[in-house]
């Protein structure tokens, strides 16, 4: 019995505590301060600077301040849905990090979670879409239906190359993933050429999921102001801001889980597999953010034209190597 009580207090600590829900926030609040200190740096400024070490607690701050100002309600539109939809798609995004080994071994793990995750993900990206599409604001309206095209678009890839490396290891499980990688390309060389050719993809796949330049379409300022989140104030504001940070740490996670193993090939060692997984998302984090710095954005027409014509099929031709390097 005190085993069993012994047991739960753990599971409780990891769900809320480390690595759950209190280590997730404040990991949102740090990939947030480190992103804009990169950002900054790339176009000759200073960045985050006085609250905390190197202003490391600025984006704390900023989240506790929107909490404080006044939330506008908003005429003709649909308020409930707004705060419904933000709720729903920062949950999500917090919810599928439990997926992903920060410290060796997920909270949460099973035979199918790729495609959970994946699907779950494809939701949160829907309840953004609803937040523009409930609004009564023709910009916000018009952000949305970007954001669904755009969505719908890079769906697609984005499913297709999470299979690859799905395919290479023979497994369906986001941890199992990770800890066979590694031994699988040693075992069989000729999976690097899919693996390679993937990781590129995959990154330009993940640039488009996070809106970052240069396929911030939905909230293009010179056209939209602010796109689906022109209008949001407050808490809103506050709520879409966790949700992005948290977003942005689940995709770099989830990259370095699926393609480099994060800290799964560690499990037995969590504090090495924690170390592995934090370099593993602050490198890849660093190249979205190279790209946001020094990229222009593309028109809409472009982004659909290049996910349909040319990122799609080549996904697709990247799986069918992977099917035939396997024997299938």
């Amino acid at each position: 019995m005190g085993e069993v009580i012994l047991e739960a207090i753990v599971l409780i600590l990891q769900i809320f505590i480390f690595p759950g829900f209190l280590f997730l926030l404040l990991m949102s609040f740090f990939i947030e301060w480190y992103k804009r200190k990169l950002f900054a740096r790339m176009q000759n400024r200073v960045g985050p600077k006085y609250i905390g070490y190197k202003g490391i607690l600025q984006p704390i701050a900023d989240f506790f301040k929107l909490l404080s100002k006044e939330v506008i309600e908003l005429e003709r539109a649909d308020n409930h849905l707004i705060d419904l939809s933000l709720l729903m798609a920062s949950s999500i995004f917090i919810y599928v990090c439990f997926f992903l080994p920060f410290v060796g071994r997920p909270l949460i793990s099973f035979e199918g979670d790729l495609i959970a995750v994946l699907l779950l993900t494809s939701a949160a990206s829907f309840m953004l879409f609803a937040i523009g599409w409930s609004m009564s604001s023709p910009y916000g309206m018009i952000g949305g239906m970007r954001l669904l095209a755009q969505v719908i678009g890079f769906e697609i890839p984005y499913f297709i190359l999470a299979l690859v490396p799905a395919y290479i290891t023979k497994s369906l499980s986001i941890f199992e993933i990770g800890r066979r990688m590694g031994s699988v390309l040693l075992s069989n060389p000729a999976y690097l050429i899919p693996w390679s050719i993937s990781i590129p993809l995959f990154l330009v796949a993940t640039q488009i999921e996070l809106e970052e330049a240069p396929f911030h379409i939905p909230d293009a300022e010179q056209e939209l102001v602010a796109g689906y989140f022109t209008e949001l104030s407050g808490r809103r504001l506050a709520l879409l801001d966790l949700a992005k940070d948290t977003q942005l740490l689940f995709c770099s996670a989830f990259m370095a889980s699926i393609f480099f193993g994060a800290g799964s090939p560690f499990y037995q060692n969590p504090l090495l597999g924690f170390i592995m997984t934090m370099v593993e998302i602050l490198i890849i984090a660093f190249f979205i953010v190279t790209i946001k710095a020094s990229a222009a954005r593309l028109a809409i027409s472009n982004v659909l034209d290049m996910m349909w014509k040319y990122l799609v099929p080549s996904s697709a031709l990247i799986l069918a190597i992977s099917l035939l390097l396997g024997g299938v």
